[in-house]
C-alpha cells in the first residue's frame, strides 16, 4: 500500500506534530500527502502516489538524521493473532522472538522498539522492531516461539516454533507490517471427564493423567 515517512514529523507537539504543527499558510509534508491521497480517483493516480511516497520515504531515511545527527533507522511491525485449532482466540500466551539458535540471546542490541497487546482483541499482539538492527542478527535467521498456558492442567496447547528458511528479509521488510496467524493445537487430558457408578461424594483433584486427546 502507499506509505510515507514524513520528514521532521511526530505524533504530537506544536513543532513537529502531524496535526498541531500544520501552518495556516504554506506547505507541510503531512498535509500535502493527505491532499495527494484525497485526490486519487483512478488506479493510475494511486500508483503515482504510491511511487511518489516510496521515493520520498527512501530519500528521507537516507538523508535525514535524528536530533543527535545519527542516521535514521528503518522500522517494521510484526503483528500476531493467536487462536486454537477450533478457531477460538487465546488470550493467555507468550511470544518469544528468537535467532538461529532458537533462543533470543543473540538478537542484536537495540532491535526492539515497542510492543502492545490489543485491548479489544487480546489474541492480537504487535511488536515494533528496528529493521536496521535486525539485519545484523547472527546467522541471518529470525523467528518466534508461541506458547499458551490455560488456567487448568487438564488442557494444554502445542508450542509453535517458526524460524525463517533464509534470512530476516523472508518475513520482514522495512516500513512494512507483517501479519502472522498462529494456530495452537489444543489437547485435552482424559481425566477432564469421567463416568462413574459411585454416587458417593468424591474429590476432584484436577490432576492430569498420562493420556491426552489431540486436537479437540
Amino acid at each position: 500500500v502507499a506509505f510515507l515517512v514524513a520528514p521532521k514529523s511526530s505524533h504530537s507537539d506544536a513543532t513537529y506534530g502531524i496535526m498541531g504543527s500544520i501552518p495556516s499558510h504554506g506547505d507541510h509534508p503531512v498535509f500535502t500527502a493527505i491532499l495527494a491521497a484525497l485526490d486519487v480517483s483512478t488506479r493510475r493516480d494511486y500508483a503515482a502516489v504510491r511511487d511518489d511516497f516510496a521515493a520520498k520515504t527512501e530519500a528521507t531515511q537516507r538523508t535525514e538524521t535524528y536530533y543527535d545527527n545519527s542516521a535514521l533507522d528503518r522500522y517494521c511491525q510484526l503483528v500476531f493473532r493467536v487462536t486454537d485449532n477450533r478457531g477460538w482466540p487465546l488470550e493467555d500466551y507468550a511470544i518469544e522472538l528468537i535467532d538461529a539458535s532458537e533462543s533470543g540471546g543473540s538478537l542484536p542490541s537495540g532491535f526492539f522498539a515497542d510492543k502492545h497487546q490489543n485491548e479489544k482483541n487480546p489474541e492480537q499482539f504487535c511488536y515494533y522492531l528496528n529493521y536496521n538492527r535486525l539485519g545484523a542478527v547472527q546467522g541471518g535467521k529470525f523467528g518466534f516461539k508461541v506458547q499458551s498456558a490455560p488456567n487448568t492442567p487438564l488442557v494444554n496447547y502445542g508450542e509453535a516454533i517458526y524460524l525463517t528458511p533464509a534470512d530476516v528479509d523472508s518475513i520482514l521488510q522495512p516500513n512494512q507490517t507483517t501479519l502472522v496467524d498462529v494456530i495452537l493445537n489444543r489437547r485435552l487430558n482424559k481425566s477432564i471427564f469421567q463416568i462413574t457408578d459411585n454416587f458417593a461424594e468424591q474429590k476432584i483433584d484436577g490432576k492430569p493423567g498420562a493420556d491426552w486427546i489431540e486436537g479437540v
